[in-house]
């Protein structure tokens, strides 16, 4: 699947007692679930929710014992599965209306035998049009049957969530400070790379290449950025002074 429904309501209440690292891994499990639409290998888990910790390994543990079920050598969740079932069906419907011609047009001389909710004279052959492109591989959500969205500019008022602050620190990343590198960059940015059909797509990808960039130190963690500190004019003149000096003795 190149896009699923996120049902805010329901994801609250199922995981208001998760913490945040349990957010994160729970997240990552089930993109990488709908992405591939197959349950997940049992020996990938860590890598998929990218644990490296005990404490991380710890959080995907909890989330795979409480919403996951083992089936010999793979995870299984029901709620995706379901998801997924439902998606397939849509996606046939629309191919098989597509090899038709389309949508079955109203036969205005057809009376309506029991309430559908449609006008007299209207078809209900199929039900409602499908949430992805059938054939596109792109995670690109669809407006329109055929039709892909367009990108917009980094929204105002666009805030450090939990959800996005679960993901940097999954990440070993300081929160404040890769956000506030992200908006920084978004909002100056310029041309067609400056829109985006998900931004939340885009700060999970951000907190990535941002992890990958950073040195690992002693412990197997990623070291955290010193800032940057330039000299003074004064010690800047006192350094030539230095020089100069040592330059006349030698």
């Amino acid at each position: 699947m190149n896009y699923y429904e996120r049902h805010l309501g329901d994801y609250a209440k199922d995981t208001a007692h998760l913490s945040m690292i349990e957010h994160g891994a729970y997240t990552l499990l089930l993109d990488r679930y709908y992405g591939t639409e197959e349950p997940i290998p049992a020996e990938q888990t860590y890598r998929v929710a990218r644990a490296h910790t005990k404490e991380e390994r710890a959080a995907v543990d909890t989330v795979l014992r409480e919403f996951f079920i083992l089936q010999e050598t793979h995870w299984v969740h029901g709620r995706c599965q379901e998801e997924i079932e439902k998606a397939h069906k849509r996606i046939t419907a629309a191919r098989t209306n597509g090899v038709k011609g389309g949508r079955p047009k109203p036969n205005p001389e057809q009376t309506q035998q029991e309430p559908t909710g449609l006008s007299l004279g209207s078809v209900s052959v199929t039900q409602t049009k499908a949430l992805q492109s059938p054939d596109s591989n792109l995670h690109v959500p669809v407006s329109r049957e055929g039709e892909r969205t367009r990108g917009a500019r980094l929204p105002p008022g666009w805030e450090l969530t939990p959800e996005r602050k679960a993901i940097a620190e999954t990440q070993k990343l300081d929160p404040e400070r890769t956000f506030a590198k992200f908006t920084a960059y978004w909002e100056a940015a310029s041309g067609r790379t400056a829109s985006k059909r998900n931004w939340d797509a885009a700060w999970r990808y951000w907190c990535t290449t941002e992890a990958d960039r950073k040195p690992l130190n002693g412990s197997g963690t990623h070291a955290s950025a010193a800032p940057i500190r330039y000299r003074t004019a004064e010690e800047y003149e006192a350094e030539e002074r230095a020089r100069g000096d040592h330059d006349e003795q030698h």
